[in-house]
């Protein structure tokens, strides 16, 4: 990630942020609104648009999170993001023991499931990587090992962004989940 980019993308950020507390207030201030206007009967076609505008901006607010919430979990699958505060503070908290314990114990229930009928885990996919996903497991359950946080974040969205997910998504290359646990793996080494 070039330093322009990196730059763009704080930039991005710090906007998003803004747009998630302009809607927020927003939010709060029509709700007062519309409270105020309940107490006082201003009349219900003034007291129900309030509420609607207040309902509104709840909406706009938890979007904005989200898309923001997004943005930083992408941005943290590259490793010179991490210089973004917000960014290294997402990484850092999926690669500390607790998640990675979690994540490890995902890794075993794809293995179990996958053999399961009516899995989400396409079983054709998982039976050739079983030992790849199993070694993942391990090393992330390791405390003789250190995971770099972006390796983290590569597995949690592996697991968690099905679309995105070659566990998951057939339409994807069955290569890539093998190429992704390698890369994955590749950011796991000794302390």
């Amino acid at each position: 990630m070039h330093t322009w980019a990196l730059d763009r993308a704080a930039h991005e950020l710090g906007k998003r942020r803004r747009k998630v507390v302009e809607a927020g207030l927003l939010a709060a201030a029509a709700g007062a609104a519309a409270a105020a206007g309940f107490a006082f009967s201003v009349g219900a076609p003034v007291e129900i648009a309030l509420a609607a505008g207040a309902g509104l901006e709840a909406i706009l607010a938890l979007a904005s999170l989200v898309g923001r919430r997004e943005q930083v979990a992408r941005l943290a699958l590259e490793p010179a993001a991490y210089a973004l505060p917000e960014v290294s503070r997402y990484g850092m908290r999926l690669s500390r023991p607790h998640e990675r314990a979690r994540l490890a114990a995902w890794l075993c229930e794809v293995v179990a499931d996958a053999q399961l009928p009516e899995t989400l885990y396409l079983a054709d996919r998982v039976a050739p990587v079983t030992h790849e996903l199993e070694a993942l497991a391990r090393e992330l359950v390791s405390p003789a090992l250190t995971v770099q946080p972006a390796s983290a974040v590569s597995c949690r969205r592996l697991l968690t962004r099905m679309v995105e997910s070659p566990l998951y998504n057939p339409n994807l290359p069955a290569e890539e989940l093998l190429g992704e646990l390698r890369r994955i793996r590749g950011g796991i080494g000794a302390t």
